[in-house]
């Protein structure tokens, strides 16, 4: 494990310096610490980049759990290919969200530039898995990079940096009040959902916040499940607001994803299967840009199938990722 501080200075940002952690052939044996780092600067800091290298059977099952300010259950909590908008063992690569994540081998080479702001303390873990539920006692070579910042009041004053909406960095800034900003992961794994069902994408409740990052995963016996729609509402409104007329629409898709997969900056389609028995897809949908901001408490759910539209049935092996920045 390396550890490094190199000292950077931005015209309107001042940083006491980046941080990095890496790890060169070292063996997962069970849940194993990647990074246990203590934060001192006076503005707090934060994780920026990950990047991940192995190759093992079940190596999409790995549990990356992320512990911020001295959490006892982690904030952030997946499977390593669900994380980075998989939800399939789709061996498939180069492609990428823009910078933002992506896969740059087989089966790994897997990153992301997610931002997570701490205030004390993160810790980072990873645990291998044969199965969704099923772990293993043997020793997995792995490689990883995590690299982050940490931020001072000294020099030039702090220019804020927004993220979906929401004022990110510095995590500590005295202009943006007492209010701490957190990137939290909501899922579901592996449910099944009735015809004409909602599934919950998140519920958040006394926060405000800004939508970052969703990814849907499921199958069916028939196409028509992609009617469903995507809907959001806020505490104060009287009615929810409808994000889609279908679930391809949501996540820019078109007639059933009917061009097969493709991968960009603002959302993307990385598995579709449509064979006789399943059809099944994997799809992402970034917020950054393209924000959903809410004041106090948000709702967002999406539909398996739409009434009206004939044919849909029960959507299984749901598996929903919704990353969601709170100030708490």
């Amino acid at each position: 494990m390396l550890s490094a501080s190199v000292a950077f200075t931005a015209a309107t940002l001042s940083l006491a310096g980046t941080w990095s952690e890496s790890g060169k052939a070292f063996y997962l044996r069970g849940e194993s610490e990647l990074v246990n780092r203590q934060c001192t600067a006076e503005n707090g800091c934060s994780l920026h980049h990950m990047w991940f290298g192995g190759g093992w059977e079940g190596y999409d099952f790995t549990r990356l759990r992320v512990f911020v300010d001295g959490e006892t259950v982690p904030s952030i909590d997946g499977r390593f290919y669900m994380i980075h908008g998989m939800g399939y063992l789709d061996d498939n690569g180069p492609w990428s969200a823009g910078s933002l994540f992506g896969k740059t081998g087989q089966p790994s080479g897997i990153f992301n530039t997610f931002t997570i702001p701490f205030t004390k303390s993160i810790r980072i873990t990873a645990e291998p898995y044969l199965t969704l539920t099923t772990t293993t006692s043997t020793p997995e070579r792995f490689w990883y990079i995590f690299r982050g910042k940490e931020f001072t009041s000294s020099g030039a004053p702090y220019q804020t940096q927004m993220i979906a909406g929401v004022p990110v960095l510095p995590p500590k800034n005295p202009a943006a009040g007492q209010k701490v900003p957190k990137l939290v992961l909501i899922k579901n794994e592996n449910i099944t959902t009735a015809v004409h069902a909602n599934t919950t994408l998140f519920d958040v409740k006394n926060n405000a916040g800004g939508v970052f990052l969703v990814t849907v995963s499921s199958e069916s016996t028939n196409l028509a499940f992609l009617e469903g729609q995507v809907r959001g509402k806020a505490a104060t409104d009287a009615e929810k607001t409808v994000f889609s007329s279908g679930t391809e629409d949501y996540f820019l898709g078109t007639y059933y994803f009917n061009r097969g997969t493709y991968e960009n900056s603002v959302a993307g389609l990385t598995h579709m299967s449509k064979n006789e028995s399943i059809k099944s897809f994997t799809a992402y949908r970034l917020h950054d840009v393209d924000e959903i901001t809410f004041q106090d408490s948000y709702m967002m759910e999406w539909r398996c199938g739409e009434p009206g539209f004939g044919g849909a049935q029960p959507c299984t092996s749901v598996f929903t990722y919704s990353w969601v920045y709170l100030l708490v």
